[in-house]
């Protein structure tokens, strides 16, 4: 059975904005101004995560992404070779499928139609 890449989620550093900033505030100690500081610092990380995955896709010059967003996630399809660089990047996280759609385990190279273990943690 081949195993291939097809499918990256992005993950951003923020659930709610109500619970998030609430809990800056519990640890700042209800100091409004450090909570507001620590929540834009979040915010600031959510868009240069943002910014790295559209310049990867922009300078990979190919336009077969599909893109799909639900109440909890960002889903990415498309090139593998684009994918990986976004892994790379660690700006998402792998979803990986068998060639019959199944999810399976990042503990594999997504390069080896062998199937065989990787022990390594990187896609190299």
């Amino acid at each position: 059975m081949t195993k291939r890449l097809t499918y990256v989620k992005i993950h951003l550093p923020y659930f709610q904005q109500g619970d998030d900033f609430n809990c800056f505030l519990e640890k700042t100690n209800n100091n409004i101004f450090d909570a507001l500081d620590m929540h834009m610092k979040m915010l600031d990380s959510a868009i240069t995560q943002l910014r790295e995955i559209k310049n990867i896709l922009k300078e990979s010059g190919k336009d077969d992404f599909y893109i799909e967003a639900d109440t909890h996630s960002i889903g990415l399809c498309g090139s593998p070779d684009v994918l990986e660089k976004l892994f790379k990047a660690k700006v998402v996280e792998l979803i990986m499928f068998d060639d019959q759609g199944t999810p399976w385990d990042n503990d594999y190279d997504y390069r080896d139609n062998k199937g065989e273990e990787n022990d390594s943690e990187s896609m190299e």
